[in-house]
Formats: structure tokens, sequence, C-alpha cells
């Protein structure tokens, strides 16, 4: 079990933990996450003619249909990790560190006093925006395996890129539709488990590095505020206490390196691991990572399995209990 003065590391995810309804739960009975989730789904409206509040939360059909459309999963997942965030925050409840992975890296950007969160959306809307112009479309698969195997990936299928590598066998490359879909047949062939993620770009890939560019200009245009709570970024492999170089790394472009990330912060002991992702993806990537003796713990607020209410109470004790007792 966890010491009780173990640091708390809040943790945010990106593209491929989206779903319909994610956090309905908590949108339906927690004024805060509802009340932050709309401003910010209006604000979303401003720029692009669409409430995400109807997008995520008016759905018909199933949770579990494709959610894909750019233009809409990039600022939903940021609004509902940053009303899980701010909810978290209305309790009292503060991180030592704040973790984030590809697009959940706006959101830690945004709740360690960075970037506003207009700012943040903002850019988040005109990265998407350029997407959706473009004719660029592709695919990006998480395979269950060493990563060493990307070696081999690379030299069959030197179009797919290894946009992450997140636990000693779980990777995920990224990559044009054919050569992914050509990609995965071969894995199969070789019994090698691998999943498709709900995406319809080649995230983390060369094709998109013209819609980069133009979002680190965006970016390079704002204000940048002082960090208040160091920040963990998954694609540097690093911990920040001060940004002197500003915002550097390629949030949307550089490969993902949580198993990395990861090392760093346990190097200096057990932590408190709280997923605001909707799926509690990090999570499950921190269990896969630490050893059985290892002290530290990882909890999940949000899931496709409808327990969000039940799983944000236990959340909440844990973390009062583990704050209060430095008093």
């Amino acid at each position: 079990m966890v010491s009780s003065y173990c640091p708390v590391v809040w943790m945010y995810s990106g593209q491929g933990s989206q779903y319909f309804a994610m956090g309905q739960e908590l949108y339906a009975y927690e004024p805060v996450f509802r009340e932050t989730f709309q401003e910010l789904s209006n604000y979303v409206q401003r720029w692009t003619g669409e409430s995400i509040a109807n997008v995520v939360y008016g759905h018909s059909g199933s949770r579990f249909d494709p959610f894909d459309k750019t233009l809409f999963t990039h600022p939903a997942l940021f609004a509902v990790q940053y009303a899980m965030d701010r909810t978290l925050r209305s309790r009292g409840l503060r991180p030592d560190f704040v973790l984030g992975y590809s697009l959940g890296e706006f959101v830690a950007l945004s709740v360690s006093g960075v970037l506003s969160w207009k700012n943040a959306l903002y850019a988040l809307i005109h990265h998407a925006q350029i997407l959706e112009r473009s004719s660029s479309s592709g695919r990006m698969m998480a395979i269950l395996y060493s990563s060493d195997l990307f070696t081999e990936l690379a030299k069959r299928f030197p179009e797919v890129e290894l946009a992450a590598v997140n636990t000693p066998r779980h990777f995920v490359v990224t990559g044009p539709n054919r050569s992914i879909s050509q990609m995965q047949q071969w894995l199969e062939s070789k019994m090698i488990d691998s999943v498709v993620l709900p995406v319809t770009q080649a995230f983390h890939s060369k094709s998109l590095e013209f819609a980069d560019i133009s979002l680190r200009q965006v970016m390079s245009s704002f204000p940048l505020g002082r960090l208040h709570t160091p920040l963990v970024s998954s694609e540097r492999a690093d911990i920040f206490y001060e940004l002197n170089d500003g915002i550097s790394w390629r949030i949307t472009r550089g490969a993902i390196q949580f198993q990395r990330a990861l090392a760093k912060l346990e190097a200096s002991g057990p932590k408190f691991y709280v997923d605001l992702g909707p799926s509690g993806t990090l999570a499950s990537f921190v269990r896969q990572n630490l050893s059985p003796e290892v002290a530290s713990e990882a909890a999940v607020i949000m899931t496709p399995f409808a327990q969000d209410l039940r799983n944000f109470r236990a959340v909440e004790q844990k973390l009062h209990s583990v704050l209060s007792s430095r008093s």
C-alpha cells in the first residue's frame, strides 16, 4: 500500500481514449463538472458552431459508436479532463505533479498555470480545423509486444512511425491507412495482438507536420504563465519545475515516452497516480510498468462502464487521506 506521505500525480490522456457519454454520471450529478464542461462547450461553439456537450452527451446511439471526428474529439477530450480537474480542486484537492500524455499535455499545461484554458482550447481547435480541411488521413495501432519489435516493423513497413512507448509490452505505431492494415495482417500471422485506435489521423507522424508547424506558431503567440505545479511531459520524458525555454517540445509530433517519464517519477520514490482521462488508460499503463514490490498505486475515475460516481467518491476519499496526513 502506498505511503500516506507519497506525492500525488494527476494524469491527462490523449487521442484514442474518447467515447460518447464519457463522464456522463459526473456531468449529471456533479455541478462543478457540468458547469465547467458547459462553459468550455460554449467557448468551442463560438469557433466551430457546434456544442461538444450536445455531441458527447446528446448522442442517441451506443457510447461505443465510432467517435473520431477530430474537430469534436480534440476539444471534448480537453474539456472532460479539465472539468474533472476542476471538480477535484473544488473539493480542496491538489496534485504534486501533473502528467500530460499527447493531447493531455495541453490539459497539464493549462491546469499548471502555463496556458489559459481558452488559449489551450483555441490551439486544439485550430489544429483540428487544419486537419479537417486537409485530405490527410491515417491510423494508429497499439501493439502488445516489446517495442524492440519496431526495428523489424520499420524495415517491413517504412511509412509507419513509432508514436509511443507505454509499457514493456505496449507501444503504438502511426502511419497511412494501407500500411497500418498491412502491418496488422502481418502481426496476426505472427500471433501478436494489436488494436487499431479510434482516430482518423496518423497523429505523431510526419504526414501531419504541416498542422503541427501551424500549431506551434499559434502557441508561440500566447502569453505563458508561471508553472505552479511541476509538470511531467510524456513527450520529453522529463519533469519540469519551470519552463525557461517556453513550450519547445512537439506535443502532437514527437514520439511519446511514457515508460521513461514514469521511471523518472518513480526514481524519487512511490507515488499515488490518479488518471483523469475518460478511459483509465494511463492508470493501466502505470500498473503494467510497476513491479509487484513497488508501493505506488494508480486509480481511475472515469471508465466506459458507468462507474464514475463510485470511483470518484473512492478517489476523493483516498486523496483527502493522503493530503490530510501531511498537516
